[in-house]
């Protein structure tokens, strides 16, 4: 009878005994039989694979907290404490498991914390005993949720993507400690790895690349993303895609091989909107990229939903490349529209206050052991209400987009003839390829108000040099562009001085990083100015540059580096400040006076 039970929910066969309403259908399954073997043949039948999924699913349900503790010597901690990603061996109980030798280490990044204090970890089991699964996993992701005083994102956000039909990890609570320490709450999170790739795509035999730190479909950004899954390591899969690219909407999203599945990546941007994911793809971060093998077709993944649930986006403010190209297409844009209807539908569905309700009758005795202050008590209300709140007005602040497209049919109000590619449908003398007139609208539909040359940005004088701080965040080439159309040039910097004078006028329009014309994209390592020879001044802040992920051969004015520099993707949209260009008489003056010449 297990097994048969198991196999329902494996092969997605629905029970007839329904779940309460608190906690979402999908995630009731059965308890894994007691005292079953934790390996099983590699050529799983049917059978074998249910008895398989019921055990994995034990660690990721919302019906108990899971008991964890790590042990970790001496050694392991002063290794750790050195190189706090590399794995090291450690003493690991999971409920009533103890297993030795097992690889810990820990992640993360903008959320790292070291050892000392509440870190996340990653649990390899099969690093020093490749042969071990625990609960049909190979590793555990336990994250401490320092950027989630809710407790209740991750969890609630990848439900949602599932319910959408986007394939996302699963999520359950472990109270856990390390060394002999107080017990703390973490949050469990399925690893993307075989297994998952077979539940969701039914083949696991495809490449899986993680996006991070400006991976995009960027011809240059294809050994830049990290291959996690797959055989194929000449990433041949992927320089395909990336050749389509040049080819738009109806060769990227087209019928033919090597496409992108159009349906499950609408799907994934529209929900990434609604809950939003403005940590995600929107900005080039934390997804995944799935080849699937059988149907020769290409999906987008969520991961590291920490942040959501707090940030308003807009339907069309996405960044990422595949986003861009289908807005700008009138057939994918209106089935992009027609799934964030759909996804909104969902959101609604969900009955999240009574998750949240459901996940606190869970987690809150493991909480209450922690002793928290009132300081972190009253933060975690407040955050829980910020996203109740978010939730209760997201259908309410999206209407304004997706109210184009009603029953199927496009709507255009204001008779201008662009219907849902109109970002103001009150007002006809607003659409795609309208004049910007310099009037603080975004007259042409770009996603900019007064993106046009013609329009001024914010001046600042330094020394008779005169700089525009332009807040219209667009790439670094474009921004060049932008800059030279206007007489100007993207800028230079000649001194410290003339750094943190830039550096406090752009923090007074947006506390955000801005590009600035240094560059290394043409030779690595050797950074000029743009439209100049080799720098000759530079101000970078510690450890930079440091050209991580997929690149970064552009310098922006660091967001809290008091007018120091770091090294950026190029695709990504920040704002930028342009220089002047002197006219002759000024150089003429330099030299009768003995002054070296400069671009001012």
């Amino acid at each position: 009878m297990f097994l048969i039970f198991g196999l329902a929910h494996a092969t997605g066969c629905s029970r007839t005994d329904a779940p309460p309403a608190s906690v979402p259908q999908e995630d009731v399954r059965p308890k894994p039989e007691k005292g079953a073997p934790h390996v099983l043949p590699r050529q799983s039948t049917p059978v074998q694979l249910a008895v398989k999924h019921a055990r994995r699913h034990a660690l990721f349900q919302l019906h108990k907290v899971t008991t964890i503790t790590i042990e970790l010597n001496a050694d392991a901690r002063a290794a750790l404490r050195h190189e706090p990603r590399k794995y090291t061996r450690g003493t690991v109980r999971v409920g009533d498991k103890s297993l030795t030798d097992v690889g810990v280490r820990l992640k993360g990044h903008r959320s790292f914390r070291t050892l000392g204090e509440r870190p996340s970890f990653i649990l390899d089991f099969t690093r020093f005993a490749p042969k071990r699964r625990v609960f049909g996993l190979r590793k555990l992701v336990l994250n401490a949720m320092v950027e989630d005083p809710t407790f209740v994102r991750e969890t609630l956000g990848y439900q949602l993507f599932r319910r959408a039909g986007v394939p996302a990890p699963r999520t359950g609570y472990a109270a856990l400690r390390v060394n002999g320490a107080g017990a703390q709450l973490y949050l469990l999170v399925e690893p993307v790895d075989k297994f998952f790739l077979k539940r969701g795509y039914k083949s696991a035999k495809g490449n899986l690349y993680e996006g991070e730190y400006g991976c995009d479909l960027h011809a240059d950004d294809v050994w830049g993303f990290d291959l996690d899954a797959g055989k194929d390591t000449s990433r041949s899969d992927l320089k395909a895609l990336v050749a389509r690219m040049p080819g738009g909407v109806t060769v990227v999203f087209g019928d033919g091989p090597g496409a992108m599945d159009r349906d499950r990546t609408l799907a994934f941007l529209a929900m990434s909107v609604v809950v939003g994911d403005f940590d995600g793809y929107e900005h080039h971060h934390n997804y995944y990229l799935y080849h699937q093998p059988k149907k020769d077709r290409w999906a987008l993944m969520p991961w590291g939903l920490d942040r959501i649930f707090f940030q308003a986006l807009t339907p069309f403010s996405s960044e990422g490349l595949l986003a861009r190209m289908c807005f700008r297409d009138l057939s994918c844009r209106l089935a992009y529209i027609k799934k964030l209807q759909g996804a909104v539908a969902l959101l609604d569905a969900a009955d999240l206050p009574g998750q949240v309700s459901a996940i606190d009758a869970l987690i809150g005795d493991t909480i209450a052991g922690e002793r928290p202050s009132p300081h972190v008590v009253s933060k975690r209300k407040a955050k829980r209400l910020e996203l109740l709140q978010f939730v209760a007005q997201r259908r309410h602040k999206l209407s304004k987009w997706t109210g184009c497209l009603r029953g199927g049919v496009e709507l255009d109000r204001d008779q201008d003839g662009y219907g849902c590619m109109d970002c103001d449908d009150r007002d006809p003398k607003v659409h795609p390829g309208a004049t910007e007139t310099c009037d603080g609208v975004d007259n042409d539909c770009s996603g900019l108000a007064d993106d046009a040359p013609s329009c001024p940005c914010t001046v600042k004088e330094d020394d008779e040099v005169r700089f525009e701080l332009c807040d219209l965040p667009m790439p670094w080439l474009q921004a060049a562009k932008f800059c030279e159309a206007k007489g100007m040039r993207l800028a230079r910097i000649d001194s410290k001085t003339q750094s943190k004078l830039l550096y406090r006028a752009a923090r007074r329009i947006r506390k955000t990083r801005w590009w600035i014309g240094l560059n290394d994209r043409k030779e690595e390592d050797r950074f000029v100015w743009r439209g100049e020879g080799q720098a000759t001044f530079t101000y970078w802040k510690s450890g930079e540059p440091s050209n991580i992920a997929c690149g970064e051969d552009c310098a922006v004015l660091a967001k809290r580096g008091k007018g120091r520099w770091i090294d950026s993707h190029c695709g990504l949209h920040r704002a930028f400040i342009c220089r002047a260009v002197a006219p002759a008489e000024t150089l003429r003056r330099q030299r009768s006076k003995g002054v070296s010449p400069s671009t001012r």
